[in-house]
């Protein structure tokens, strides 16, 4: 009788982590299907020290898995130069929809400067210029018991 009790809550045991096991690589594969892509951007406020831009992110959840608690610290970039950092938290994505979020960045001008330069050759030459947002998605998974992170690069050449 005993072999039968542990025979059956081994077999629990194993069918339990199987499908723990399941659910946590199912949803790091959901994240690892995200897109992110910049919709939008533009300077709000211009201040002696620093500006204030909103980036509006586009971030799109191909896969049929909801996803929870999406959350992100990047940094972005004009030309290769860091012009600022930013972040979210708590944005929920349907399957197989996309989420635009407003991100307001604060800039302080050492960075800006530089940048600004780059920028201005380019258009001097009539070249483009590139906008890129490096970072982290991080995401609850397994019920919230376990976070789920995956590195990104979004580019956006500007004209």
């Amino acid at each position: 009788m005993k072999k039968k009790w542990l025979s059956i809550v081994l077999v629990v045991s194993l069918l339990l982590g199987f499908t723990i096991a399941l659910i946590y690589y199912g949803d790091a594969e959901s994240l690892h299907e995200i897109k992110v892509s910049i919709h939008y951007f533009e300077v709000e406020e211009i201040h002696l020290t620093n500006c204030s831009i909103l980036i509006i992110i586009n971030i799109s959840n191909p896969s049929g898995r909801d996803i929870y608690d999406l959350s992100s610290s990047f940094e972005i970039f004009i030309e290769n130069i860091s012009i600022g950092k930013g972040g979210f938290s708590g944005v929920n994505i349907p399957s197989n929809a996309v989420t635009r979020i407003e991100v307001p960045i604060n800039m302080m001008y050492s960075g800006l400067a530089d940048a600004a330069v780059e920028a201005i050759k380019n258009i001097w030459r009539g070249e483009s210029n590139e906008v890129s947002i490096i970072g982290e998605l991080n995401s609850s998974t397994l019920f919230g018991l376990a976070r789920v992170s995956y590195h990104f690069k979004v580019t956006k050449i500007i004209q």
